[in-house]
């Protein structure tokens, strides 16, 4: 019988990644021919490195050898990296692949001597989020292997969905659960499928009005201790104007981090946020899923997500790898019941009022205003720099 695939739901931060990449690279060890034997997909480009960087250190003193395939270098490039043509025919150049779906798929269907018919792993982290890129698509490869390659699935929040599931073809699959900070009344059995956080993570709610969040985040980090703060909003357009307001307020050091910045702006944003160099990061949901962001001691959900999976990716930027961490979520005045409704769904305890409310930030408004109109001016300034430059186009 072909090995049984594996399901694993676990907190973000627990040590995943290990718990494929040690198993791979042991199994892999004795090989004696080169051949793609192992595929992980991920679903974004800065996840995929990370893996890859984990990959590379774990294979150090072996004959292995893993590739990252994401699209950040040519297509051509890539495709030197992965196969070799001979005398013979073609000839592999790898063990290992740790890549996006998309550029997956590419050399699948583009790459002379790409060959997917000695896999014995595949591997999905963040399963919930890829499933739909590769149900119908790498599956149907997969299952094209000389012998059936097993499947590993790994996420914090991982699907239920029995049409899903079934569509991956997986062979009595296995679930392993590791429960992080929950209500210990609720039982092993009711918790398969639930959402789980961090054992080392304290979690907290803000009541605040919407027109004083800005000021309520930066008196979190200026005047409460709330350095090496991921602070996640809704949009890049509210990532940007918020990174502006602080700014204004001064006393804190931030930045911005969305999708509208480069890789290499985004590395370097990163770089500086995990050697102590920022106080505050704000982002857009960009960062929310998968990143392992070095130093996050605190995360702020400037609005609440609609839905708990997000809750749990959100937070789970800290507390990671048993190290302590907060979390704190702002809410507007009727927001509270839904919200701690929505927890409850996933087995969570309710969580409590941070003690600060809004008491407290009376005294810093003028300033608050006087940023505001700032920031006004600034946004206004760019929207012309905008229109002027779609004119030239």
């Amino acid at each position: 019988l072909p090995p049984r695939d594996i399901c694993v739901s676990a907190p973000t931060g627990s040590g995943k990644t290990l718990a494929y990449v040690i198993p791979i690279v042991e199994s892999l060890k004795p090989r004696i021919m080169r051949a793609i034997r192992a595929v992980v997909v991920l679903p974004v480009k800065e996840l995929a490195a990370q893996v890859q960087a984990v990959f590379q250190q774990y294979l150090r003193g072996t004959s292995l050898r893993s590739q990252l395939v994401t699209g950040t270098k040519p297509f051509s490039e890539e495709q030197l990296s992965l196969v070799h043509k001979n005398a013979r025919g073609y000839s592999s150049l790898v063990d290992i692949i740790v890549a996006t779906p998309g550029r997956l798929l590419d050399h699948i269907r583009k790459t002379p001597g790409f060959s997917l018919h000695l896999l014995k792993f595949f591997v999905l982290d963040e399963a919930d989020r890829v499933i739909e890129d590769v149900r119908t698509t790498l599956i149907p490869e997969v299952e094209q292997a000389v012998e059936p390659a097993q499947k590993l699935l790994y996420s914090a929040t991982l699907t239920q969905d029995p049409e899903k599931l079934q569509s991956l073809m997986l062979f009595q699959p296995k679930l392993f659960t590791a429960a992080g900070k929950r209500d210990p009344a609720v039982e092993r059995a009711a918790f398969a499928g639930k959402y789980t956080t961090p054992q080392g993570l304290s979690e907290f709610y803000r009541v605040v009005q919407n027109a004083k969040k800005p000021l309520a985040l930066w008196d979190l980090v200026a005047n409460r201790g709330y350095t090496g703060t991921l602070c996640f909003t809704g949009t890049k357009d509210d990532a940007h104007r918020l990174c502006l307001v602080i700014k204004e307020m001064g006393g804190v050091r931030v930045e911005e981090f969305s999708s509208d910045l480069s890789a290499t702006e985004r590395a370097r944003v990163l770089r500086r946020f995990a050697s102590g160099g920022l106080d505050l990061l704000v982002c857009s949901n960009v960062l929310a899923r998968g990143l392992d962001v070095a130093n996050v001691r605190n995360v702020v959900c400037y609005d609440p997500p609609k839905y708990v999976k997000t809750y749990v990716h959100r937070v789970g930027r800290t507390a990671r790898a048993g190290v302590p961490g907060t979390a704190v979520t702002f809410l507007r005045q009727g927001q509270l019941e839904a919200f701690q409704t929505m927890l409850s769904s996933a087995g969570k305890s309710p969580v409590e009022a941070l003690e600060e409310g809004e008491a407290g930030l009376e005294v810093f408004h003028e300033k608050y205003r006087v940023a505001l109109k700032a920031v006004e001016a600034a946004v206004g300034r760019e929207k012309k720099e905008v229109q002027i430059g779609k004119k030239f186009k």
